[in-house]
């Protein structure tokens, strides 16, 4: 697996409660094994990560670890038409949301 499909392909996140998980503990480490990450939350807050053990993916910098300049280049690929303007039943369903149409 490149680092470029991890970028394009990032791996699903469930989140769970504690009793959820507790119940369906077989089934949601199935679900890790095929590349799901699990977040296990209690009272509203997360308190367990489970993702798939693979020596080949490179750990999570600190959170509060200085960014690296250049370190995506070449990696991300911005379409032409990124800035083209949106649809209008697209733009109307933002701009008004109550508005069927």
């Amino acid at each position: 697996m490149t680092d470029t499909t991890i970028l394009a392909y990032p791996p699903m996140v469930t989140h769970v409660t504690l009793p959820e998980a507790t119940a369906n503990i077989t089934q949601l480490l199935d679900r890790v094994i095929q590349g799901e990450e699990i977040i296990i939350s209690q009272d509203g807050q997360a308190i367990a990560h489970i993702s798939p053990a693979n020596r080949d993916r490179k750990p999570h910098p600190p959170e509060n670890s200085p960014r690296v300049p250049g370190q995506y280049a070449g990696k991300l690929i911005i379409p032409d038409d990124f800035n083209a303007p949106l649809p209008d039943d697209i733009l109307n369903s933002f701009l008004n949301p109550a508005d069927p149409q």
